[in-house]
This record gives structure tokens, sequence and C-alpha cells, in this order.
């Protein structure tokens, strides 16, 4: 399965750890195939999703980050949601005063720094469940479809 993943921190060094995990977590599964795109600002991944139709499937997300007239993580989510992204967010932060306003935007999971490989290689196996049983489900209503010619696309 290929996975489209953003990792949005201003935080040159999360970035790294974040995507050392991922990379991890891709050699133990040979099924999965993470492509991933890193933001070092939560403009840069907005400026993507809007003017050049990136669509991950997966989005990890710092919460703060620094800047005037730059959106948080948070806002940045809220943004998203309203563009129409239905990326999953994992919202990875230094602090839980937010861990129950991220549910507004419908997040996938809130983790605090620093990320454990073991709860990260969880909430990955959940994700990957989650998606294959999606497809699972569309692929089995488009091979229906496609047995009842009066449902067929011209």
């Amino acid at each position: 399965m290929t996975v489209w993943i953003a990792l949005c921190d201003d935080e040159t060094a999360e970035l790294n750890k974040t995507e050392k995990i991922l990379s991890d977590y891709e050699q133990k599964h040979a099924d999965t195939d993470f492509m991933i795109e890193r933001f070092e600002s939560a403009d840069e991944l907005l400026y993507m999703v809007r003017e050049r139709e990136y669509s991950p499937d997966l989005i990890f997300m710092d919460i703060y980050m620094p800047g005037e007239n730059h959106p948080s993580g948070m806002e940045a989510a809220r943004q998203l949601r309203d563009m129409g992204s239905r990326a999953k967010l994992i919202f990875l932060t230094t602090s839980k005063e937010h861990a129950l306003e991220v549910f507004e935007v419908e997040a996938f999971q809130y983790l605090c720094k620093p990320v454990q490989m073991d709860r990260l290689f969880s909430l990955l196996e959940r994700f990957t469940k989650e998606t294959e049983r999606e497809q699972e489900k569309y692929w089995g209503l488009w091979q229906w479809i496609m047995r009842h010619p009066r449902y067929r696309l011209p």
C-alpha cells in the first residue's frame, strides 16, 4: 500500500526524527510504501494543498509553529478541513494543552513529543488497517457496479 504523508514542523530535528520512525516502520512492513513530503511551516503545506492540489493521506502536524502572521498547526488544520482535505491528521506536539481541541478538526490522533516508536508504530498499524478496509469497501462497490450494466458509467 502506498501512503502519501506530509510532515509539518518548524524544527528540522523533529522532521528528521519522525521521518526516521516512518522509515523504520516501512522497512519492517514490505507491503507499505511511504511517499513523504516535508514542510517547515504550515504556510508551505497550505500552499501545496491549495495551489498544487497536493492531497496527502496522512499529515503529521506540530501545533506550535512560531511566526507572526503564520498559522499555528491548529489553524492550518482548520484551513485544511475548510479546503475539503480528508487527510488523517496526527498532531505531534510538546503540550497536552490542545488535546481536546484537535478533535474539532477530526484529528486521527494527538501525541506528545518525544514520540515513542512503539506508540507511532501502533498508530500506523491502525491507520493502514482502516485504510485497507476502506479501500476494500470501495473495491467491492466498484466490482458490483461493473457486474450490473445498468449502473455502469458511459
